[in-house]
């Protein structure tokens, strides 16, 4: 018990020297103060209605708004696979996603001052293909890369391993590149997070590591 513990603490060190963390959980943004892009509706409000297999064009502005866009035109998505569907249902994600075919290589960019961000993601476990994510500051500096393996994996469904991944810096994240391929990406939270809670996120990566070597 002692050996996790200190794994747990390494976890935090290493983390916090390099000024960002991973973020495994929608709940960190829970009370706090953050945008939630769930892509049922447009940017204007209106629903998103497509019939299971469906896409439909994304406009790389559309939500700019809402203080997000895209690096191209993207798709919205309502995919008809069973596992993907179980995946959503178990996540609490609502059917439509992105990006949709053939965009397996892009990038996000925030208009404000964005600390922290995260997507709720499916991926197909027979993809060669890791989904990716590389935060990146505004001069075009890496700030933190997050993998889709290990602990963002919360469980698997079929044929669909489900999670939730993302970056939590202290440096502002002024954009996002995101590599994936048979993955679908839904509920993009983002907000600026004060120093404190991303301190305390670095706690958190720590105790779900060491709750997660407990319980194996």
């Amino acid at each position: 018990m002692g050996r996790m513990l200190t794994i747990a603490a390494a976890v935090w060190v290493t983390a916090g020297a390099a000024g960002a963390a991973p973020i495994y959980d929608k709940s960190f943004f829970t009370g706090k103060p953050h945008t939630l892009i769930a892509f049922e509706t447009n940017g204007s409000g209106g629903t998103i209605t497509l019939a299971n297999g469906d896409f439909t064009a994304l406009p790389a502005a559309e939500y700019s708004s809402q203080g997000v866009t895209f690096s191209q035109d993207i798709q919205w998505i309502n995919d008809s696979g069973a596992s993907f569907d179980a995946a959503q249902l178990i996540g609490g994600s609502p059917e439509i996603t992105i990006p949709g075919p053939p965009h397996d290589d892009f990038r996000m960019s925030f208009s404000g001052t964005v600390k922290a961000f995260g997507f709720f993601v499916i991926n197909k476990t027979t993809n060669p293909v890791t989904p990716l994510f590389t935060a990146y500051d505004g001069s075009g500096g890496a700030i933190e890369t997050a993998t889709f393996t290990g602990s963002f994996i919360d469980g698997i469904t079929g044929t669909a391993a489900y999670g939730f991944m993302g970056i939590c810096s202290d440096t502002p994240i002024a954009s996002v590149q995101i590599y994936k391929d048979s993955t679908a990406l839904d509920d993009l939270y983002f907000s600026s997070v004060p120093e404190p809670a991303g301190l305390a996120l670095l706690g958190l990566a720590g105790l779900r590591l060491f709750s997660r070597q407990r319980r194996s």
